[in-house]
């Protein structure tokens, strides 16, 4: 009779440690998955601001011609009237200070990315060794958690984004 206690608080322990073990790989891959969000709102910012460079660019362009433009119409106009002014001011165009503005805020994101890049990969780091631990090993294979369930994110891997082939018609 003691010998089926001492067996049931046993398999007791043992299931107790098994759904402990449990537990922490999901806590770790939910902790991976939460950077990986992480990382992707941070890219879709930085995407933003790209888009919003671009447009800037093309805006200012735009404007910043017609101003000159309109500025020249009014120099011309002027002499050929016979009115000559002693000072003039250039248009103060504001362009170059936006685009400054969005330049500091890439650079803010582009840290942003970095730390969290980082982050993913120190919690990947965590989670395969983890995995690789004992008794966690034997759980994990019974759930099917492998180590090489996420990939270190590798900063020298660069992909064009989308939005730079939809305008570029590629």
């Amino acid at each position: 009779m003691i010998e089926w206690i001492l067996i049931g608080v046993a398999l007791f322990l043992i299931g107790i440690a098994f759904l402990n073990t449990y537990n922490s790989l999901v806590k770790k891959d939910v902790d991976i998955l939460e950077q990986i969000g992480v990382i992707n709102t941070t890219l879709q910012k930085r995407s933003d601001l790209l888009m919003g460079l671009g447009d800037l660019g093309n805006v200012s362009k735009d404007f910043e011609g017609s101003t000159h433009a309109r500025v020249a119409r009014l120099r011309s106009a002027g002499k050929s009237g016979g009115i000559y002014a002693s000072a003039e001011e250039t248009p103060d165009l504001k362009s170059m200070k936006n685009f400054e503005r969005i330049q500091e805020e890439l650079s803010g994101v582009e840290r942003l990315l970095k730390q969290a890049r980082d982050d993913y990969n120190s919690l990947v780091g965590e989670f395969k060794v983890y995995v690789r631990s004992f008794p966690v090993i034997i759980v994990s294979s019974i759930i099917g958690y492998s180590q090489n369930r996420y990939d270190f994110f590798n900063s020298m891997e660069t992909k064009r984004p989308d939005f730079i082939k939809e305008r570029n018609g590629n």
